[in-house]
């Protein structure tokens, strides 16, 4: 299933920023790309929060254990998002859409 995802890709990044906040606020220091094997160490050893953007559609047929789904078109005003801004977050969605 991994093989399948995209961590924190750059332009979710810059999406995400636009929708939460009409200008990008996050610098490309805070924006990190990893793999699966590191995912899974923070989501063991932190508060990480892993958010699948996908369609509920597709995140009942695959998605993370533990993860959450925030369609991307549902984003900005979705509740699910932590409201600690220093909560730290992982978005993955499927690969080359």
């Amino acid at each position: 299933m991994y093989q399948y995802l995209l961590i924190l890709n750059l332009f979710l990044s810059f999406t995400l920023s636009l929708l939460l906040n009409n200008t990008l606020c996050a610098s490309d220091e805070l924006i990190t790309n990893i793999s699966a094997p590191e995912l899974k160490y923070l989501m063991s050893k932190t508060k990480i929060v892993v958010i699948n953007s996908m369609s509920s559609i597709e995140f009942d047929r695959q998605h993370i254990p533990g993860s959450i789904n925030i369609p991307l078109i549902n984003m900005s005003s979705s509740k699910q998002l932590p409201k600690d801004k220093d909560t730290p977050l992982a978005f993955y969605c499927m690969k080359d859409r």
